[in-house]
């Protein structure tokens, strides 16, 4: 429409109209719409232009926002391929990390065959599992038992029998803290599952005692935490990523490590260092058609009895009973079905990518002029904290249900 003529035709007021549209031209620099569209639609746009490491055009979209912090380019390029990242490789291991994160493996994987294919059918994605835990629609939740008893189910056979070896080989090879041997007593078991190629990832986050810390405000993480990786392994998966970071830490993280999933390996880390998924833009399974979900079983492995002081433990909640084995809990059934007892496999363990600089400063290019715009408020539900404000404290925070990441 040009609005540079009049009805009849001619010019009109068309100095003044000229003087108005450059005006608002200067407007549009500096405000925007604070619509939910926007909001969505720029969020979304930096996130999946960091997914296609296209970082100056991320950048754009992020500046609408109040953000000061980004996840580094660095750490989104190793995620699709690209080699360490780290300007610090030769440096000693930040002094508040227990343990260097690190990936068992062997050619027939960490789990007995007869073990894996049975997780697998277990929590594939139309068994009744997500349907009875009413998954899609609940928050936290987890399943806590004590190692040192008789199991009940090939959950627990496989995390007491396969996974905890690993879980104490990490402990006496790798702890920095020359200490008294370090007693695992308890084990937190949870399972996550995504579509594999539509992966947003998962938010940035401690393990924590649940309990511990909405009821005394206190901070307790296990000793080791874990993800043995079932399905989904292999590109458009999803990468897990842990930083060098701990609740208290007044500096931002150094380092990240980053562990892609490989079907049937196992990813031992610090239990009180942030970790999360990146998310990913897509890309063909390893594996069979089959294997359309990124299907994780995570570990929490505890030294002492998280459950002692809760005084209610609640059915699909943190650190919660196992459900009875009832129809109405028909997994519970199926998990409970004889297993036949298999030797635990010879493994190996590797280190994981890392990349340095953990974080990247997100700097204004407008100055003091930005402050006339209107920021964008970060959509809550696909806030997965790769993009933070006022880090690191923003974390711990977090924690304690203020929301000024």
């Amino acid at each position: 429409l040009d609005m540079t003529k009049d009805d009849d035709g001619g010019g009109g007021e068309q100095g003044d109209e000229e003087e108005d549209d450059n005006d608002r031209e200067e407007d549009e620099q500096e405000f925007h719409s604070c619509s939910n569209v926007e909001v969505t639609s720029s969020f979304m746009a930096a996130m999946l232009l960091s997914c296609l490491d296209n970082h100056d055009d991320a950048l754009v979209q992020l500046q609408k926002f109040r953000f000061s912090h980004r996840i580094h380019p660095n750490v989104w390029k190793m995620a699709v391929g690209g080699k360490d990242y780290d300007d610090k490789k030769k440096s000693a291991l930040n002094t508040t990390v227990a343990f260097e994160p690190r990936m068992y493996y062997s050619k027939e994987g960490v789990l007995p065959q007869e073990y894996y294919h049975r997780l697998c059918t277990l929590f594939a994605p139309d068994a009744s599992y997500w349907d009875e835990s009413d998954y899609n629609n609940r928050g936290y939740y987890s399943y806590y038992f004590d190692v040192t008893k008789n199991t009940r189910n090939v959950v627990e056979d496989a995390i007491v029998n396969h996974l905890l070896p690993m879980a104490e080989r990490t402990l006496e090879e790798e702890h920095n803290e020359p200490a008294p041997k370090i007693v695992i007593c308890g084990a937190e078991w949870w399972v996550h599952t995504r579509p594999h190629s539509a992966n947003l990832g998962h938010p940035l986050h401690f393990d924590t005692d649940e309990w511990l810390l909405n009821n005394k405000h206190e901070i307790s993480h296990p000793v080791v935490s874990s993800v043995l990786y079932l399905t989904g392994g292999g590109a458009g998966a999803g990468s897990t990523i842990v930083f060098d970071q701990t609740p208290n830490a007044k500096e931002n993280a150094t380092q990240v490590w980053l562990s892609e999933p490989k079907n049937n390996h196992f990813m031992n880390f610090p239990g009180n260092l942030l970790h999360g998924v990146l998310p990913c833009v897509g890309g063909p399974s390893s594996n069979s058609d089959t294997d359309k979900n990124r299907l994780t079983l995570m570990v929490g492995f505890w030294t002492r009895d998280v459950t002692k002081g809760m005084k209610n433990r609640k059915l699909y909640g943190p650190c919660g009973p196992l459900p009875p084995a009832t129809d109405e809990h028909s997994w519970v059934l199926e998990a409970q079905r004889d297993v036949k007892q298999v030797s635990c496999c010879t493994v190996e363990a590797t280190t994981l990518k890392v990349a340095s600089p953990a974080w990247e400063t997100i700097h204004d290019p407008h100055g003091r002029e930005a402050e006339l715009a209107v920021p964008l408020d970060v959509p809550t539900s696909l806030d997965h904290q790769y993009f933070v404000t006022n880090a690191p404290q923003c974390f711990t925070e977090r924690l304690f249900g203020k929301d000024n990441c």
